[in-house]
């Protein structure tokens, strides 16, 4: 060895292969991680509300799917104050956020010396009066059979849309109005997401859950009991008041459209499903804007009954079954 030539630092040679060795381990340790996703938790009592865990199975989305969230200047104007504490549509707390009234298993009611209507036929179509709420409701997987476009985007179960297409028709060759199509029909998953907005935005505001979710309940109905879901509803209003309001609201009643409405909805087939004065028994708020088609040769006699198509069904004796077959 030259005399000039020094000894290697073993020392420094063994450092620096620990500090390698340390550094692969790191990146090592970062990319298993960076690879795992994290759970998403699911929605609980303390979250939420809680849902069926049966898939969704819809027909194709409309443009409804973009209608702003359904309201009335009802609950806003209580300038953010919390109300006391209220009932759900179906007339029972709400404990945890938990949906009322939603049986798993299908409805099934004692039919002696009733008149028994099917629910649904062979074909899975529901029946034109079934009177959907926390007693009869509809589950995860129900699909309209057949839709059919009654104003733009906006669609109908096909044995209401031509009534409902032919009603706007007149309404704005009569009225010269500009009246419009609002919302339709809902798939399930949109009545749950509409729902779930509504109970934030309460929540947000400063309500309890419990609350919220029940003041939610009269005013959103509840994923499952919402007529927009059969196909048979259609909320009508005009761009002139939601530019003013911001939401559907109860001066819908004092426009020409309203009272036209009330006069002759009921030539094409629709009712009003929420008056004012039915309010403690529909437990929904009053909509003035809300029709739901009954039938040409069924709506003048519900409307002249005063009554609300549950109401006229239990005078007439009329039970629905469904026994999940």
């Amino acid at each position: 060895m030259p005399k000039h030539a020094r000894k290697p630092n073993y020392r420094n040679i063994a450092l620096a292969g620990v500090i390698v060795l340390l550094a692969i381990l790191i990146i090592i340790l970062l990319v298993s991680l960076g690879g795992k996703k994290e759970p998403v938790p699911s929605a609980g009592p303390s979250d939420s509300v809680s849902f069926s865990s049966v898939e969704s199975v819809a027909p194709s989305e409309s443009s409804e799917e973009s209608v702003p969230e359904e309201s009335s200047s009802v609950e806003e104007s209580s300038s953010g104050s919390k109300p006391e504490s209220s009932s759900s549509a179906s007339g029972t707390g709400v404990p945890n956020g938990q949906y009322a009234a939603m049986p798993e298993t299908p409805y099934n009611y004692d039919t002696t010396g009733k008149i028994v209507r099917n629910a649904f036929d062979e074909n899975g179509e529901v029946d034109i009066l079934f009177p959907i709420d926390s007693k009869y409701y509809i589950t995860r997987n129900f699909k309209v059979a057949r839709l059919e476009a009654v104003d733009g985007d906006y669609k109908m179960d096909y044995r209401a849309a031509p009534h409902c297409k032919e009603m706007l028709a007149a309404m704005r060759s009569e009225l010269g109005s500009k009246i419009r199509a609002f919302s339709t029909y809902r798939s399930y998953s949109y009545q749950e997401g509409n729902f779930q907005r509504k109970v934030k935005k309460l929540m947000d505001k400063g309500y309890s859950k419990a609350d919220a979710y029940n003041t939610a309940a009269t005013i959103v109905a509840i994923p499952g009991t919402s007529e927009h879901q059969l196909g048979f509803a259609i909320d009508v209003y005009l761009d002139s008041l939601y530019n003013k309001y911001g939401e559907l609201n109860e001066h819908f009643e004092e426009t020409e459209e309203y009272r036209w409405l009330q006069e002759h909805a009921w030539e094409y087939g629709f009712i009003l499903s929420y008056p004012k004065d039915k309010i403690k028994d529909t437990g929904i708020i009053y909509e003035p804007w809300h029709y739901r088609f009954v039938g040409v040769e069924n709506a003048k006699t519900i409307r002249d009954s005063g009554k609300l198509l549950s109401q006229w069904l239990e005078d007439q004796n009329i039970v629905y079954v469904y026994n999940g077959d």
